[in-house]
C-alpha cells in the first residue's frame, strides 16, 4: 500500500466531480461538505443489534490495496489475506470476502467512485487519508462515529493525530488503519566520506550536506523527490496551513489556498537552488516498474548522499540493500524548514463504511473492522509490512517491539507521527480537490528542477492561483 500521491489523470476528478453532482443537490460541493460533517454523528445510524436477528453468516465485501501476490509469503497482499481468513475463521456470524484493488494508483478510492455509479459498492474498504473531505462530500458513507457511539467503543488510544486527521467538524469519518509518514534515506558511507557528523535535521544543513556530497564525489549530491505531499508535510512540521480556515478545519471548508507560506517558500527557495548548483538532482514520483523508486535507488548506487521517501518503503529497501555495496542505508526523520518542529502529520490509510449496505451487513462490516483495527491485527501487519501502528496500544505489542528492537528503522516513523500537538496544520488540509491539486504541486516542482530561470516565489504565487481555482471549481454549483 505505498502510495504515491500524484498523478490522478483528469477523468478520476471528472469522475468525483460527476459523483458528487449525482449524489447532491444544487447546493455548493464544499457547503456540502460542511453540512454533512456538522453536529456529532448519531448512533441511530449503525444498528449494531441487526447482526444479532439476521441470517448467519452475514457476507460482506472488503475492498483493499495490499500490494504483492497472494502467493508470496512476504507480500502485503498475502498477509491481508490471512487476517481476513482469521477473522472468518474466528465466528460464524460474518463472512468476509476480499478483493484487491492494486491495480490502481489511488488504492480502491477510484474503483469506489466507479462502483458508486453502478450501485456495486463494497461494505467495507480503505484509502488514502487524503480523500476524507471527498468521502465525506460524497453523502455516500456513514461516519464510524456512528458505530463507535452505538458500541461505546473508545479510539482513546489512537494517535491524536490520526483522529483529528479523519474528523470534519467534530465528526470521525474514517477509522485509522495504517501509517506510512516519510522519512529520509541517507547512505552513512557518504557522511562519513563527506566529514558530515550526523544526518540532517534541518532543511538549511540539507543544503550545506548536499554541497559537501557533491564535493566527496557523490554525483548527484541529494535527490530530490517531486513528490507533491512532501511541500504539504514540510508546511504541517513547520506549522504552516496548506489551504486557508485553518486547513479547512476552523468550522467552515477551504475556500483558497495558503501554501504561499514561509516554509513553502523557503523549500522551493532551496530546492531550486540545489538543483541550479548541481548539488541536487530530482526524482519524480511516478513512472513504469520501479522507477518512482529511482531517488532511493541513487543513494543505493552511490550517486547520491540522502533522499526522503514513504516509511512504506522500508522493506523494499532492505530487500535490495545487499545489492549496493557502496551504501550503508540508514533512516532519519524529516527535517524542518524554517526552524519549527511539530513532528510529521498523520499519513495512511483509513478504514470507511458505505451507507449502501444493509443494517445486519454495517454491523457485520463494524466487527470486522474492529477486527483489523484491534491492537494484536494491527500490530501484524504493520510488523508484517513496515507501516505504523496507529495506535498506542498496537506500538506495545511484542511483534513491535520486537520489530523495533531488532531495527530501529521502523520505528523512527511512528517517534515522528507521535510527536508534537494534533492541531489543525498537523492534522493536514481537507482540500477536495486532492488529484488536481496535487498535479499542480507535481508540475510546479518539475519545472523547479528544469528551469534555471525560474523564480522560486513566482512559481509559488501560481501555485496558489491555480490551487484556489481548484478548490473554487469542486465548490461551485454543480
Amino acid at each position: 500500500m505505498v502510495k504515491k500521491r500524484i498523478a490522478a489523470t483528469a477523468p478520476v476528478f471528472v469522475a468525483l466531480s460527476m459523483v458528487v453532482a449525482a449524489c447532491g443537490s444544487n447546493t455548493s460541493k464544499a457547503a456540502q461538505g460542511a453540512s454533512a460533517s456538522s453536529g456529532t454523528a448519531s448512533a441511530s445510524q449503525c444498528n449494531l443489534s441487526a447482526l444479532t436477528t439476521a441470517a448467519h453468516p452475514v457476507n460482506i465485501t472488503f475492498w483493499e490495496s495490499a500490494n504483492g501476490s497472494a502467493t508470496d509469503p512476504t507480500s502485503e497482499e498475502h498477509l491481508m489475506l490471512k487476517l481476513v481468513k482469521q477473522f472468518n475463521s474466528s465466528q460464524s456470524e460474518v463472512h468476509v470476502t476480499d478483493v484487491n484493488q492494486q491495480s490502481y494508483f489511488d488504492g480502491t478510492w477510484t474503483p469506489y467512485l466507479n462502483s458508486l455509479q453502478n450501485h456495486t459498492e463494497p461494505n467495507i474498504l480503505f484509502f488514502d487519508d487524503y480523500y476524507v473531505q471527498d468521502a465525506v462530500d460524497s453523502k455516500s458513507f456513514i461516519p464510524v462515529a456512528s458505530c463507535i457511539a452505538a458500541d461505546k467503543y473508545s479510539t482513546s488510544d489512537f494517535l491524536p493525530k490520526s483522529i483529528l486527521q479523519q474528523s470534519v467538524n467534530g465528526t470521525l469519518w474514517g477509522m485509522p488503519y495504517t501509517g506510512a509518514g516519510y522519512i529520509m534515506y541517507y547512505n552513512q558511507k557518504a557522511l562519513t566520506k563527506a566529514g558530515i557528523s550526523a544526518p540532517p535535521t534541518t532543511f538549511a544543513q540539507v543544503v550545506a550536506d548536499a554541497a559537501k556530497f557533491k564535493a566527496a564525489g557523490y554525483s548527484d549530491g541529494i535527490s530530490v523527490y517531486n513528490q507533491p505531499a512532501l511541500l504539504q508535510l514540510f508546511d504541517g512540521i513547520a506549522g504552516q496551513y496548506y489551504v486557508n480556515n485553518q486547513n479547512g478545519r476552523a468550522g467552515k471548508p477551504a475556500t483558497a489556498a495558503a501554501l504561499d507560506n514561509a516554509a513553502s517558500l523557503a523549500y522551493v527557495q532551496d530546492v531550486h537552488q540545489m538543483v541550479a548548483d548541481g548539488t541536487a538532482k530530482g526524482f519524480s514520483a511516478t513512472g513504469p516498474g520501479t522507477s518512482g523508486f529511482d531517488n532511493i535507488l541513487a543513494v543505493g548506487n552511490g550517486q547520491s548522499g540522502l533522499t526522503f521517501a514513504p516509511s512504506g518503503t522500508l522493506s523494499l529497501v532492505e530487500a535490495v540493500a545487499s545489492s549496493y555495496p557502496k551504501a550503508t542505508i540508514e533512516v532519519a526523520p524529516l527535517p524542518s524548514v524554517g526552524g519549527v518542529n511539530l513532528g510529521l502529520p498523520s499519513e495512511g490509510q483509513s478504514l470507511y463504511l458505505p451507507k449502501s449496505s444493509t443494517p445486519a451487513q454495517l454491523a457485520a462490516s463494524w466487527e470486522f473492522l474492529k477486527y483489523l483495527v484491534s491492537a494484536t491485527q494491527m500490530a501484524t501487519f504493520d510488523a508484517g509490512t513496515g507501516f505504523v501502528p496507529m495506535r498506542t496500544s498496537a506500538s506495545q505489542e511484542p511483534v513491535i517491539q520486537s520489530l523495533w528492537a531488532k531495527n530501529p528503522a521502523y520505528k523512527v516513523s511512528w517517534d515522528e507521527m507521535s510527536a508534537g500537538p494534533a492541531n489543525n496544520a498537523t492534522a493536514g488540509p481537507l482540500e477536495g480537490p486532492v488529484t488536481q491539486i496535487d498535479n499542480d504541486v507535481a508540475n510546479m516542482l518539475a519545472q523547479l528542477d528544469t528551469d534555471p530561470t525560474a523564480v522560486p516565489s513566482t512559481l509559488l504565487s501560481q501555485l496558489s492561483s491555480q490551487v484556489t481555482a481548484a478548490i473554487a471549481s469542486y465548490g461551485s454549483s454543480s
